[in-house]
C-alpha cells in the first residue's frame, strides 16, 4: 500500500488505477484533459493520495475535489449512485445531484472552509432510478488538504441507512400496532420487568378488572397486595428462573375490585418470558382472562354430572341416549343393559336401535313416540313390551326428552314384575269372576245341559286349558264306557268317530272319586297307554300333553261325573289350577243336585206353574195400566202448568188492552206506551212458550248455539222468583269472567226452571234458593270423577236449604219415573230430562245432599272455544216504507191475522190483495194480476194447504217468491218437505215490522 501511494505521488504511470476495481478502470481509461481536473498525469499528489484511499475502501466513499466538488468515488459508492453511474463520475456534485444541490452547497462551503460535518439518518429525496424516492444516509464529511495544508477537496463517507431506517420505522409501527392490539384485546395483558416484576404496561381489559391504571412503574406485589396465598409471585419467579412458559387454569385471586368490593375471582393465565437481543430474560408478558362465570358453571356442571352419574348408577332405573334421526342407541347405563340383557359391546358397535329392542307389535307406538319427541321435545310416559337379547320379553315404562344437540335421553323403569303381578291378579280376578258367573249359573240354571256347559267353559277359562269336557259318571252295562255330556274348545263331532272312552288307568281314578289327576305330560305317564287296542289316544284324538281331571261328587258321595281338561303343551297346569277345578267341581255338584231337585218339583207342580203364569199376565196388565196412568198424570201436570202460565200471560195482554180501550174512550193517550209495552212483552213470552211447547211435541234434537250463560240466568231471574213464590229468597251470583258455552238455550232455561221448582217443593216452609255460575277447569282426576274428558267447563249450581235427601235416594233421582213426591204430585221425569239434556250437551250433572241440610245440583257444561255469543239485537218496532207499490198476494184463513198482514204491508208501501183459503188464492193467481210475492199460511182450509198453493203458483209463474207463515215449529211446519230457492218461512207470532222487512228483502232478492 505504501508503495502504491508513493507511486501516485511520484507521478509514475497510472496503471494502478486499472487494478482498483471497475471505477478505477473507468478513471484510468478516461481522458480528463477537458475537465477541471486536467490530465490524469497532472493531478496533484494530494488528489492522487486521497483517490487511492477512496478506490481501495470497501465503504462507499466519494472525493469532491475542488471548489466545484468534482466527484471521484469507488465501486461501493457506484452502487449507491444507482442509474446515475457512470455518468456521475467526474461531474460536479451540484450537477450530479441537482435535487440536493442546496444541501451539497452548504456542505462544500463548510468543509472547504476547514470544518467537518456528520449526519445520522439524514433523509434526502434522490433520483437514483429515474424517479424521486426517499433515502436515509449516514454522512461524514472531512477536508482533504493540499501540499500547502489548505483544504483542496472534501472526502465523504456515505452509508445508505434506508433499509435500516425503514426497518426501524416498521418495527416501531409494528410495536405501536401490537400495543394498540394489546390495549384493545378482550383478554388481560400485562408486561412485567425485572426480578421485582415491575409493571410496564396493562391493557384496558386489565384496568377494567383490577383497576390497575396506577400500577405502571410499581412492583406487582405492591400494587396487587398479598399474593402469597395464591402462589402467583412464586410462579412468576419460576418463569424468570427457568425461561419456560407457564400456564395455569382457574387460578383464584382475591383482590379489591374497582367498585370497592373485595372478593375472589378465577383466571386462566399464561406467563411468557421476554428476552433481549442477547437472549437474556428481562421480563414477563402475562396474558389471561376472567373465567369466574365459566369456572362456576363448570363446577355446577361437575356437580350436576356427579348427580347424573349417581342417578345413572341406580340399579333399578335404566337410561339410554339415542339419535333421533336413526333411532340408534348411542349410550346406556348398566341398569338398562341388565334390563335388556344386551352386552355393552353390542351397544358400542352401533347395532342396537330403539325399534330393534321393541317387540314387533309395539313398534308403531314407538314410531309415534319418536315423532312426538322430534316435534315437541318431550315424550309423555308410555308403556310397551321390549325384547331382550335372548328373545324374551320384558315390560317397561318410558319417558324421554330431546337434548339441544339433536339427541335424546330416555328413562326406563322395568315393569316386568309389576306386570306379572297384575297379570296374576287379573288372572285371579278373572278366575273369581268366572267362578262367580258359574255360581250364578248354578243358582239360576235348572236345565242340566246349559248348566254343565257353563261349568265346562268355566273350567277351561280358569285353568287356561285348550280343551275341556264333562263326562257322566254312569258306566255302561260293561262297567267302563263313559258318556260325553259337554265339550269346550272343540266340536262334539270331532269325538263322535272316536267312540266312548273307558275307565282306564288315567280315567278310572276320577270316576272312582280317588282325587285329582294332574300330569305335566300324559304321554310319559305310567298310567297311560296300558290298554288296547289303542294303547293311548285313538287316531284323530285332540292333541293332549298336559292333563287335569277332577271328580264331580254329590252331597251323598255319589260320583256324578268328571271334569277333564287338556292342553297340547306340557306342564301347563299347577296346584292352583287343581284347587280352582275342585271348587268348580263342587259348584257343579250343587248345580246338578239342584237341577235334579227342580226337575222333581217341576213334575209335581205343573198346575202351579200355569196359575203363576196367569197371575203374571194379570200383574203385567196392571203394571201397563199404572204406567199409562203415570203418563197421563205427567201430561196433566204439563197442561196444567201451561194453562197457568198462559193465564198469567193472557191476563197481561187482556188487561193492557182493556186499559188502552178505557183511556182511548176517555181521551187519555199520554201514557198508553207502558200498556202497549206490557201487552207486547206478554205476547212475546207467550210466543216463546208456544215455540218450546211445539218443539217438545215434535221431540226435536238439541239446537246448541253460542250462549252467554250469565245473561241467560239474569234473564230468567224474574221468572224464577215468581215460580218459587215470595216465601223463598232467590240469590243469583255469576262469575263476571264466565266463559261462553255452546248449548241449547231453551233447554237450559227449562232445566234451570225445573230445578228451581224442585227446590221450591223441597222448601214448603220457605228458605233460600241460590243459583251460581263459575268457570271450572277440570284436571285428569277431577274429570275422571265426573266421567268427563279433561278440559274447561262452566259450572252452574242450583242449591236450596230444603229437606235434603239420603244417599240411597240420591243414587236414583235421575232414574226415569223415580220421584220422592207424594202420589199424584210428580212424574219422576223432570230430573231424568235434565240429566239427559246435560249429558247430550257433552256435560255432567251431579247432586249432593244431606237430610235436613238441603240439596245442590251442579251442572257442568263444556266451554265454547271460539267466537263469543253475539248480543241480541233489539226487536224493531217501526215499519219502514220499502214497498214502492209492489203487489203482494196474502192467503190467510184467520181474519184477524189477515187484517194485520194487510195493514203492515200497506203501511210499508206494498199493495196487498187478500184471500181467505187456497182455492181463492189460486183464482186470484189465475186472474192475470201481476204479483211480486206470495205470502201464504201453511195450514189452510178448503182442501189446499199452503205448500200446495205455492207449488201451483210456481207452476203458473216460475220464480215467484213465496213466504210461508205458520203457527207450528219451524222444523215441523213443512214435514219432510224442503224450501226451494226463493222461498222463506216465518213462525207465528211475529212482529209486523219483522214481516215487512222480510217481505222487502225477498222481493229485493
Amino acid at each position: 500500500m505504501i508503495g502504491e501511494l508513493r507511486a501516485l505521488t511520484e507521478g509514475a504511470d497510472h496503471g494502478w488505477l486499472a487494478a482498483s476495481g471497475e471505477t478505477g478502470r473507468l478513471i484510468a481509461g478516461r481522458d480528463w484533459s477537458a475537465t477541471a481536473l486536467g490530465p490524469l498525469d497532472g493531478w496533484p499528489p494530494a488528489l492522487r493520495t486521497a483517490l487511492g484511499l477512496v478506490l481501495r475502501s470497501p465503504v462507499p466513499m466519494v472525493l469532491l475535489w475542488g471548489a466545484e466538488g468534482v466527484m471521484l468515488y469507488n465501486d461501493a459508492y457506484s452502487g449507491l449512485a444507482g442509474g446515475r453511474h457512470p455518468a456521475l463520475l467526474g461531474s460536479p456534485v451540484r450537477e450530479g445531484w441537482p435535487e440536493v444541490a442546496d444541501f451539497n452547497d452548504r456542505v462544500m462551503r463548510a468543509v472547504l472552509g476547514g470544518g467537518a460535518l456528520s449526519y445520522k439518518d439524514m433523509e434526502l429525496t434522490l433520483h437514483r432510478h429515474g424517479r424521486p424516492e426517499p433515502a436515509w444516509m449516514n454522512l461524514d464529511y472531512s477536508p482533504v488538504l493540499d501540499g500547502d495544508g489548505r483544504p483542496a477537496g472534501v472526502l465523504a463517507v456515505v452509508i445508505d441507512a434506508t433499509d435500516r431506517v425503514r426497518a426501524d420505522r416498521a418495527l416501531a409501527a409494528e410495536r405501536e400496532r401490537l400495543l394498540t392490539l394489546f390495549e384493545q384485546a378482550p383478554g388481560l395483558i400485562a408486561s412485567l420487568r425485572g426480578p421485582d416484576h415491575v409493571v410496564e404496561f396493562v391493557n384496558a381489559a386489565h384496568r377494567r378488572v383490577f383497576g390497575s391504571a396506577g400500577w405502571v412503574g410499581r412492583p406487582l406485589r405492591d400494587s396487587f397486595g398479598d399474593l402469597d396465598a395464591t402462589g402467583l409471585i412464586a410462579r412468576l419467579d419460576a418463569v424468570l428462573a427457568t425461561g419456560e412458559r407457564h400456564a395455569v387454569e382457574a387460578l383464584p385471586l382475591r383482590f379489591r375490585r374497582p367498585d370497592g368490593e373485595e372478593g375472589t375471582r378465577y383466571f386462566n393465565l399464561v406467563f411468557e418470558p421476554v428476552r433481549d437481543a442477547r437472549g437474556a430474560i428481562v421480563g414477563l408478558l402475562c396474558e389471561g382472562g376472567d373465567v369466574t362465570d365459566a369456572h362456576r358453571a363448570a363446577e355446577d356442571l361437575r356437580r350436576s354430572e356427579e348427580r347424573l352419574r349417581a342417578a345413572l348408577g341406580i340399579e333399578t332405573v335404566g337410561v339410554v341416549f339415542l339419535d333421533l334421526d336413526s333411532g340408534r342407541l348411542l349410550d346406556a347405563n348398566d341398569a338398562f343393559l341388565r334390563q335388556s340383557g344386551h352386552a355393552r359391546a353390542a351397544l358400542d358397535s352401533g347395532a342396537l336401535t330403539w325399534q330393534g329392542v321393541t317387540a314387533p307389535e309395539w313398534r308403531d307406538v314407538t314410531a309415534r313416540a319418536l315423532a312426538e319427541l322430534r316435534a315437541t321435545g318431550l315424550c309423555p310416559p308410555y308403556e310397551k313390551e321390549c325384547l331382550r337379547a335372548d328373545g324374551s320379553r320384558w315390560w317397561a315404562l318410558f319417558s324421554a326428552k330431546r337434548l339441544p344437540d339433536g339427541t335424546a335421553f330416555e328413562v326406563i323403569l322395568d315393569l316386568t314384575d309389576r306386570k306379572r303381578a297384575e297379570a296374576a291378579l287379573l288372572d285371579e280376578t278373572r278366575s273369581l269372576e268366572t267362578l262367580n258367573r258359574a255360581a250364578v249359573a248354578v243358582a239360576g240354571e235348572l236345565e242340566l245341559g246349559p248348566l254343565l256347559q257353563v261349568i265346562t267353559d268355566a273350567a277351561v277359562g280358569i285353568t287356561g286349558a285348550r280343551f275341556g269336557a264333562y263326562f257322566h259318571g254312569e258306566l255302561d252295562e260293561g262297567g267302563e264306557r263313559l258318556h260325553l255330556f259337554t265339550l269346550s274348545g272343540a266340536r262334539v263331532e270331532d269325538f263322535a268317530p272316536l267312540g266312548r272312552p273307558r275307565a282306564t288307568g288315567v280315567f278310572g281314578p276320577t270316576f272312582r272319586n280317588e282325587g285329582v289327576v294332574r300330569s305335566d305330560d300324559i304321554l310319559a305317564d305310567a298310567r297311560y297307554g296300558r290298554l288296547g287296542p289303542h294303547h293311548g289316544m285313538p287316531r284323530g284324538h285332540l292333541p293332549v300333553r298336559s292333563y287335569l281331571a277332577a271328580p264331580v261328587v254329590s252331597r251323598g258321595g255319589e260320583v256324578l261325573g268328571g271334569l277333564l281338561l287338556g292342553h297340547p303343551e306340557p306342564a301347563r297346569f299347577t296346584e292352583r289350577h287343581e284347587r280352582l277345578l275342585l271348587g268348580l267341581a263342587a259348584q257343579a255338584a250343587v248345580g246338578i243336585d239342584n237341577a235334579r231337585l227342580f226337575q222333581a218339583v217341576q213334575a209335581a207342580n205343573e198346575t202351579l206353574e200355569s196359575r203363576v203364569a196367569e197371575r203374571t199376565a194379570e200383574l203385567t196388565e196392571v203394571h201397563e195400566a199404572l204406567r199409562q196412568a203415570q203418563k197421563m198424570e205427567a201430561v196433566g201436570q204439563l197442561t196444567g202448568g201451561l194453562a197457568h202460565d198462559f193465564n198469567n200471560l193472557l191476563a197481561g195482554i187482556v188487561g193492557s188492552l182493556e186499559a188502552i180501550e178505557r183511556r182511548l174512550a176517555q181521551g187519555r193517550t199520554a201514557d198508553l206506551g207502558r200498556f202497549l209495552d206490557a201487552a207486547s212483552s206478554s205476547a212475546q213470552r207467550a210466543a216463546a212458550l208456544t215455540q218450546r211447547l211445539l218443539a217438545f211435541a215434535r221431540r226435536q234434537t238439541l239446537d246448541p248455539r253460542p250462549t252467554d250463560v250469565n245473561r241467560l240466568v239474569r234473564g230468567m231471574e224474574d221468572l224464577i222468583r215468581r215460580s218459587v213464590g215470595p216465601g223463598i229468597a232467590v240469590e243469583v251470583t255469576g262469575d263476571p269472567d264466565l266463559w261462553p258455552a255452546r248449548v241449547d238455550a231453551a233447554q237450559l232455561e227449562s232445566a234451570l226452571l225445573n230445578l228451581a221448582i224442585n227446590a221450591r217443593d223441597a222448601m214448603p216452609d220457605g228458605g233460600r234458593l241460590t243459583i251460581a255460575t263459575a268457570n271450572a277447569p277440570l284436571d285428569a282426576r277431577a274429570a275422571r270423577d265426573l266421567g268427563l274428558p279433561p278440559g274447561d267447563y262452566l259450572r252452574i249450581v242450583v242449591a236450596d236449604t230444603g229437606a235434603g235427601m239420603p244417599p240411597e235416594v240420591i243414587d236414583r233421582i235421575f232414574d226415569p219415573f223415580f220421584t220422592t213426591k207424594p202420589l199424584g204430585q210428580g212424574t219422576g221425569l223432570g230430573l231424568s230430562m235434565v240429566h239427559g239434556f246435560v249429558r247430550q250437551s257433552g256435560g255432567q250433572v251431579r247432586a249432593t245432599s244431606r237430610p235436613g241440610e238441603g240439596t245442590a245440583m251442579a251442572l257442568h257444561l263444556p266451554r265454547l272455544v271460539g267466537a263469543p255469543p253475539e248480543e241480541e239485537a233489539g226487536r224493531p218496532t217501526a215499519i219502514p216504507a220499502t214497498g214502492r207499490g209492489r203487489h203482494v198476494l196474502v192467503v190467510e184463513d184467520e181474519p184477524a191475522v189477515r187484517m194485520l198482514l194487510a195493514e203492515a204491508l200497506e203501511e210499508a208501501g206494498f199493495r196487498a190483495t187478500l184471500a181467505e183459503d187456497g182455492p181463492a188464492g189460486l183464482r186470484l193467481l189465475e186472474s192475470g194480476a201481476a204479483f211480486d210475492l206470495l205470502v201464504t199460511d201453511v195450514g189452510l182450509p178448503g182442501g189446499l194447504n199452503g205448500r200446495q198453493v205455492a207449488d201451483a203458483a210456481r207452476a203458473r209463474r216460475p220464480g215467484l217468491p213465496v213466504l210461508f207463515v205458520t203457527g207450528y215449529a219451524e222444523g215441523a211446519a213443512l214435514g219432510d218437505g224442503h224450501l226451494e230457492p226463493g222461498m222463506g218461512l216465518v213462525t207465528k207470532p211475529f212482529s209486523m215490522a219483522d214481516l215487512a222487512a222480510r217481505v222487502a228483502g225477498m222481493i229485493g232478492a
